[in-house]
């Protein structure tokens, strides 16, 4: 340690007032810092008291401070001060206002509070450290700092004892039968609760809720590392109340919110079951947000969601065009993973289900919000889980299960009403029966949705998903979807619009092949743009070119004069193949099919082609009803935008008895039925 710095920790641990002096005409200690701790906090610290009169006030308006180097034995003091609360100073500053929370100096924080003015940082660690320290919670209200009531530290509790000596004295002459105060308490066994006070946030232990818990509006924890299950009571949340990271487990309770999340996070070593969430939502968004947690890479089975009121998305930090989508989850936002390889853990969401009563959501246009039945992004696993009821939405893009499956969806059933208007022409209407956007796996789940779409501006609906570069497989559509649009619509009984994506990090492509599914719904479109498109199985079929050597006759490549490799392109999509329609497509524009509204002329001539060394066929064994009114295909699209008859290239109609005895269709309904005897 430098002898300027020995100096100075020397006169504040003597509490030399007059040495202080001394340094302060050379230097203002004031803007000084040992490492993470300013001088006001080392005075604090220290317990400086002849020091902090002369100059507290005025060092607690300063906020930046220069480095002169942190003692070690400063360190090992705050750590023994700190306890729990020395996770959140590994590399953080330890401002003066935090140093008097973490020293339990709760009445001179309220006085400095605003003096100091911490910033938005400092005040997240305040709450931070009384959570950690009591489990209690910190509100600001205008320049004032609010401190939930605490329980009393030894000094005062050594203050109170002899106040109230002489009182017991009295008592115990008056009265013959002591009373202690345990004798009132009720009779808990280990871990059963009864009121919030009873339970530390920070332990392992597991509580048994025995009554009611309310906890209060605004009311946060950082970490839960403690465990509930039900004994006969509920938790309930008041508004604005959730908890930070969960670690422990959750079973057979019921807990009531007013639409905040119970949890912002839970880790992959914790699980809820057999779970019962009843939502009044009453909730303004401008960030991520579900009604159970908004990060999860746990394990949830079982686990109901009863949801009715009104959440609204406004824009947060982040919007205007270049904003990400503002991710709602009906139980979780992100469905995550943790680990990598082998280690991999996925989130998982089984049997569990949501049901909303006329749940309401309204967002801003420029919060560019999407809501998921079940969860906002999975990029885990969602299996056997069920949507019922009906939802609204206006300027918010609507997906029954999930906004985007990236990993898998299995078995999953909606039944639901999704009502979707967008009043602003800006704004492109997206609407999903099971997903908004597919890149990942949906296996075996049906959608028995009726859908409306009334959109200023463009509008793209899928019964089964809105928009696919994933795999989408032996799935099932019913229901009515109606789209009216005053731009382009772009519908289909399966899928919306079948993508190409370019994965540049893998250097491949995501084609979405559609297979082995049943399209029963009845699709009434009407659009006020050039280019809409609407099918009984997908609406467009987009393409993508990849040049490619030319090979002569010989197996070498071509070259031509200059020496250069001959190339000509390779078109490539998604695929559509072993599908069935048995619904119904109307629509007030041409490109009518049904099996696909459009594809490209070129994709559609080849109807095959090679990708990494393997085939792909475009259309195959496909089949529709032949008294639906169209062909297979409302047309074949060329590079200048004209739209060619196709016939029926890979898709065959047949009659509703002859579908209904095709092995097809026996597969693609025995899947079905199995679905409907899981889920009861």
């Amino acid at each position: 340690m430098q002898a300027f710095e020995q100096k100075l920790l020397n006169t504040v641990k003597k509490d030399d007032i007059k040495s202080f002096k001394s340094m302060m005409r050379d230097t203002n200690l004031g803007n000084l810092r040992m490492g993470r701790f300013p001088v006001l906090s080392l005075l604090y610290l220290y317990g400086a008291r002849r020091i902090l009169s002369a100059y507290e006030e005025g060092f607690l308006k300063i906020s930046n401070w220069e480095n002169v180097g942190e003692p070690i034995e400063v360190s090992q003091l705050f750590a023994k001060k700190a306890g729990k609360c020395l996770r959140l100073y590994f590399d953080e500053i330890v401002s003066p206002i935090e140093m008097l929370l973490i020293l339990d100096r709760t009445r001179r924080v309220k006085k400095a509070y605003p003096v100091a003015k911490p910033s938005e940082s400092v005040r997240r660690r305040l709450k931070a450290i009384y959570s950690i320290k009591y489990a209690l919670n910190v509100s600001y209200r205008g320049t004032n700092i609010v401190l939930d009531r605490r329980p009393l530290n030894r000094r005062e509790k050594r203050r109170l004892a002899l106040a109230c000596i002489g009182c017991l004295l009295i008592l115990a002459i008056v009265i013959a039968t002591p009373i202690t105060a345990a004798a009132l308490l009720p009779d808990l066994d280990a871990g059963e609760v009864t009121k919030l006070k009873h339970i530390d946030f920070s332990s392992a232990e597991t509580y048994t809720v025995l009554k009611d818990i309310v906890i209060p509006d605004g009311y946060t924890v950082d970490t839960v590392n403690c465990s509930f299950k039900g004994g006969g009571g509920r938790l309930i949340f008041g508004k604005g109340a959730t908890f930070g990271q969960f670690n422990g487990t959750m079973s057979d309770i019921e807990i009531c919110t007013a639409g905040s999340p119970i949890f912002q996070a839970c880790t992959n070593i914790s699980s809820i079951e057999n779970v019962l969430v009843n939502v009044e939502a009453d909730v303004e968004a401008s960030s991520n947000a579900a009604f159970v947690a908004v990060a999860s890479a746990a394990t949830f089975k079982n686990v109901k969601v009863n949801a009715r009121g009104k959440v609204r998305a406004v824009a947060g930090e982040t919007s205007g065009e270049q904003a990400a989508s503002m991710l709602l989850g009906g139980i979780v936002a992100q469905n995550l993973y943790a680990g990598n390889g082998a280690q991999r853990v996925y989130g998982t969401l089984e049997n569990c289900s949501a049901n909303y009563d006329g749940l309401s959501l309204e967002g801003e246009l420029e919060a560019n919000a999407s809501f998921g039945g079940l969860v906002g992004e999975n990029y885990g696993v969602v299996r056997g889980c069920t949507v019922t009821g009906s939802i609204s939405a206006h300027t918010v893009d609507l997906g029954g299960a999930c906004y985007l499956n990236a990993y898998e969806l299995m078995d999953v059933t909606c039944v639901a009403t999704l009502t979707q208007i967008a009043e602003d022409s800006a704004w492109t209407s997206v609407v999903g029966g099971i997903a908004i956007e597919n890149s990942g796996s949906i296996e075996g789940c049906q959608s028995k949705c009726d859908i409306s779409v009334t959109s200023a501006g463009d509008a793209i609906c899928g019964g089964i998903a809105a928009q696919s570069y994933g795999h989408i497989t032996l799935c099932a559509s019913s229901g009515k979807i109606v789209v009216n649009s005053k731009d382009d619509a772009i519908c289909g009984g399966i899928f919306g619009m079948s993508e190409i994506i370019l994965d540049e990090a893998r250097n491949t492509y995501y084609i979405g092949p559609v297979s082995k599914s049943l399209s029963t719904s009845a699709l009434s479109v009407t659009a006020g743009g050039e280019k809409s498109y609407a099918g009984g199985i997908g609406g467009v079929l987009q393409y993508g070119t990849i040049m490619q050597p030319v090979y002569g006759s010989d197996g070498n490549v071509v070259m031509d004069e200059d020496g250069k490799i001959v190339t000509t392109p390779m078109y490539f999509s998604g695929t559509v193949t072993e599908c069935v329609f048995m619904g119904s497509v109307s629509a007030d524009f041409d490109a009518v099919g049904s099996i696909l509204g459009v594809c490209g002329s070129n994709v559609y001539d080849e109807n095959s082609y090679l990708m990494n060394g393997e085939k792909q066929t475009v259309f195959e064994g496909n089949i529709y009803v032949a008294s639906s009114g169209q062909a297979a295909f409302g047309g074949a699209a060329t590079a200048d935008g004209d739209i060619l008859i196709a016939p029926d290239k890979g898709a065959k109609a047949m009659s509703r008895d002859e579908i209904s005895a095709s092995d097809l269709y026996g597969e693609i309904i025995a899947r079905t039925e199995k679905n409907e005897t899981s889920e009861k």
